[in-house]
């Protein structure tokens, strides 16, 4: 139940694209369970090494996901191809991202969207006659093995692989930082340890002879994404697009690796009208992989003495999972191609991430959306594509800034259906949050912020006098109170008695497949409370779980804020941008600018996940979110190019008091980039110096 391969909402990039999904061996012995056993220390290590770096990603703002699609040009408005993405990460100040636009004098590059400062290529954006987006895609390129090791006295010195000693390769990590007096370097004492057959050693129990090592294909020698990306900045059609992903010719008749690490969900739209879905990157081949009777994986390290190894060439060389067996559409019957970090195949409808038909090998065990931005976007672009047969640019904007909840659908529909319905006491404050709930169904589990229209301070802005965006408005509140607790007072004491970290997606995924009763429970498992020594302490039920949290949702929010009609969601779902480095001391204010109330919230399309806090508390702050925001149009006599992004270009501190780009990226307003010169209608100048 905790770990399973099933998302509770089920929406598929290509189901009913019309295109092809993905084209419709030697079995090892598992590792025995008293050889992870042994290799608990180890495992304890990484683990709390792991967690340790979860906590940072939480501190930083744990990215959430990211959203792109592509229209093609039978089913726009205006005859073009439309490409939209907003990628998720860290909100920080200054932003991640880079505008830039370059301009070749002697070619056809114009190529113009977001960069990492420093890096050559653009990452996402658009050139001459191709735009792209990207979403990570969430395949599996990464496993870790359990060691064993070889001693020289009281040394450990290598691993037993296949039978033999392999001797670890030191590698020494040096580093060079700037001092009063200069440059000056530092190495690390002792080197980092690694296991020849798979990679760095990252956590090492000497006194149980085991150690975990991780092997990724970033480590690999094949990797050419730079130019896969300096190919797709020029790429002059759909289908030249694709081949720089996947690797198109070399001039020696071989073939270059393409887009082979990042693991990305590229859609692309060109300016004669065309779209594709091209997730290209190295899968690595598992032969072993193909039952959980052989080995429970991915949920444990691999026995690292050779029985479970990636598949490779005659010279050595990572064997990948050939193209034909990837994902991947060019065209689509419906219109479009939409991602969103979720299940691209359906693969994981039979909760099997094995056995998958059309001959698909092991991709991944989960993905990072559990169906519900992807369920969401698919659901627009349907309705609109049957109502209207066609979608606009102002309908694009609109629906990435959309924030209906869709998680608090399943919620809903458990709650008023019998026999949960009469278990609610009337009267009761569960019953009063009921009301509220019927309500927000009613205006479709929208999620504004509750707060005056343009509004940038979360405490002083006036309440929006428009009635249905103020029930909305507490309704999101009150929900979002209620998952909190539904879900602490559920899992927590599971979590605690095992030593797990708070994981709110695999408890929200949990629950809502316990309530629809895909998972019998008869016992009530989870749901019922932990006492002394995991012995169950009473008999709740998951219906008690969840009509207690529902009382309790609506009792807090009355005692903090009293009258329904103060409810604003807005007041305490806010968005900040720290210094990008965190928690260093002494940053001027003017390098975190924040709080801004903003709309949206759990799994929304412009997302706004609360990071996880105690029910105790009524802050639904949140740290990551869209980087950019943009979308395009491809070809036409005008050529629109529409971009939000959360900061300035200046690097300087932040100008507090007017409008800029990280103020209209928090209202949701774009601003159109020109691509061409004879685009251009304004010119503004800006002198910086020291």
């Amino acid at each position: 139940l905790w770990m399973q391969a099933k998302s509770p909402i089920e929406s598929f990039t290509l189901a009913g694209s019309g295109a092809p999904n993905a084209p419709p061996s030697l079995v090892a012995s598992p590792s025995t369970l008293e050889s992870l056993r042994a290799a608990g220390g180890a495992i304890d290590a990484a683990t709390r090494k792991l967690e340790a770096l979860g906590q940072l990603r939480e501190l930083m703002g744990k990215p959430v996901g990211s959203n792109n699609w592509v229209v093609d040009k039978d089913h726009t408005d205006i005859g073009q191809a439309f490409v939209v993405n907003d990628p998720h990460l860290s909100l920080n100040y200054p932003a991640n991202f880079h505008l830039s636009h370059l301009i070749g004098s002697e070619d056809s590059l114009n190529v113009q969207g977001a960069i990492f400062p420093g890096v050559p290529a653009t990452l996402i954006g658009r050139g001459s006659h191709v735009g792209w987006g990207v979403t990570v895609v969430g395949y599996d390129v990464t496993d870790l093995y359990v060691e064993k090791l070889v001693f020289q006295g009281q040394n450990p010195v290598g691993i037993e692989f296949k039978g033999n000693t392999v001797p670890f390769i030191p590698v020494p990590q040096t580093y060079k930082f700037r001092t009063a007096e200069g440059l000056a370097t530092a190495t690390d004492t002792p080197p980092v340890l690694v296991s020849p057959p798979h990679g760095p050693i990252i956590a090492l129990d000497a006194q149980g002879g085991t150690a975990i090592s991780a092997r990724w294909t970033g480590q690999e020698v094949l990797t050419d994404d730079l130019r896969a990306f300096l190919r797709l900045n020029n790429a002059a059609s759909v289908d030249d697009a694709r081949l720089a992903l996947e690797g198109d010719p070399k001039p020696d008749g071989g073939s270059y690796t393409g887009y082979y690490t990042g693991a990305q969900n590229f859609v692309v739209a060109d300016d004669q009208g065309a779209i594709g879905y091209v997730p290209h990157a190295c899968v690595p081949q598992r032969p072993w992989a193909v039952s959980m009777a052989v080995y429970p994986y991915p949920v444990v390290p691999l026995d690292g003495r050779g029985s479970f190894e990636w598949a490779s060439g005659p010279n050595g060389e990572l064997l990948c999972v050939p193209n034909d067996k990837l994902p991947k559409a060019i065209g689509s019957t419906k219109g479009y191609l939409a991602t969103a970090n979720a299940d691209p195949l359906g693969v994981s409808a039979d909760n099997d991430p094995y056995a998958n038909t059309g001959g698909v090998p092991y991709l991944s065990l989960e993905w990072d959306d559990q169906g519900y931005r992807i369920a969401r976007i698919q659901e627009v672009l349907d309705e609109r594509m049957a109502t209207a047969g066609k979608v606009t640019l102002e309908e694009m904007k609109a629906l990435q800034s959309d924030h209906v909840v869709i998680v608090a659908r399943p919620f809903f529909r458990y709650l008023s259906n019998e026999p949960q319905a009469g278990q609610i006491p009337q009267g009761s404050n569960a019953a009063a949050a009921m009301d509220i709930l019927s309500d927000w169904a009613t205006g479709s589990f929208d999620c504004p912020t509750g707060l005056a229209p343009g509004a940038l301070d979360p405490v002083s802005a006036a309440n929006d006098p428009d009635p249905t965006r103020s029930t909305n408005s507490k309704a999101c509140l009150l929900f979002h109170t209620f998952l909190r607790r539904v879900i602490e007072t559920t899992f927590a004491d599971e979590e605690a008695v095992v030593g797990a970290a708070r994981s709110p997606g695999n408890e929200v995924r949990a629950l809502l497949t316990l309530l629809s009763g895909q998972v019998p429970n008869p016992n009530n498992v989870f749901c019922r409370d932990v006492g002394t020594n995991g012995a169950p302490l009473n008999n709740k039920t998951c219906l008690t779980q969840v009509v207690d949290a529902l009382g309790f949702a609506y009792a807090q929010l009355k005692n903090a804020y009293g009258d329904e009609t103060n409810w604003r969601w807005g007041r305490v779902h806010t968005a900040s941008f720290p210094f990008i480095v965190p928690g260093y001391p002494l940053i001027d204010p003017g390098f975190r600018p924040g709080p801004y109330p903003r709309p949206g919230g759990a799994w929304t399309v412009d997302v706004g996940n609360p990071s996880g806090r105690s029910s105790s508390q009524l802050s639904f702050a949140y740290g990551s979110g869209g980087n950019v925001r943009w979308l395009a149009a491809m070809g036409g006599a005008v050529e629109n190019t529409f971009m939000q992004l959360p900061g300035v270009e200046s690097g300087g501190p932040y100008p507090f008091g007017r409008q800029t780009m990280l103020t209209d990226w928090v209202l949701n307003q774009y601003f159109n980039w020109a691509h061409n010169a004879t685009d251009v209608t304004t010119v503004r100048s800006e002198t910086f110096s020291p």
